[in-house]
């Protein structure tokens, strides 16, 4: 049964559609239709607004339900949203003669944060802003550090590694 008790007659099939409304109507436009409900970002759409998909029944077209069935029916839309991926760029490595030096980090989308991925030991490194893609940075001692630029937009994360390389006075 279908629907709350509507019964599947041998001609009908079951698909998925992407679209963008909710209730139990195909709101246009429609972005996609498939046998596995698994669906991506498609063309027209947009990043963070709200789309659904549907289960649909109805005689069978090609494969999948034929929207002009007198019987076809539309499950309530499961509500989704696409997230842009963000792509994390921490700069160019950077070395200098001191213990200070100013990170230029990308801030594409979602937020930003800084880490430091490896120090050596015993020394530190003091991030003035690690929210701050263009912030301070101070080392308490010489050599090279690597701190990584992630970038978070709604669980969509990418990371990026920078080189910092500080240098006694010659």
């Amino acid at each position: 049964s279908h629907l709350g008790g509507h019964n599947l007659d041998p001609n009908d099939v079951t698909a998925f559609v992407l679209h963008s409304g909710p209730g139990t109507s195909l709101v246009p436009p429609v972005f996609g239709e498939n046998n596995s409900g698994t669906f991506s970002f498609q063309p027209g759409m947009v990043y963070g607004q709200t789309y659904y998909i549907s289960l649909v029944a109805g005689n069978n077209l090609l494969g999948l339900p034929d929207p002009a069935d007198p019987c076809f029916s539309v499950a309530q839309g499961q509500p989704v949203v696409f997230y842009q991926n963000p792509v994390a760029q921490a700069g160019v490595d950077l070395d200098t003669c001191g213990l200070v030096l100013l990170l230029n980090a990308n801030t594409g989308v979602g937020a930003g944060h800084w880490s430091v991925v490896a120090a050596p030991l015993p020394d530190t490194l003091a991030i003035t802003s690690v929210q701050n893609a263009n912030t301070a940075v101070t080392a308490s001692g010489y050599g090279t550090f690597l701190l990584s630029w992630t970038l978070d937009n709604n669980g969509c994360a990418d990371t990026d590694t920078v080189a910092l390389d500080f240098n006694g006075t010659p």
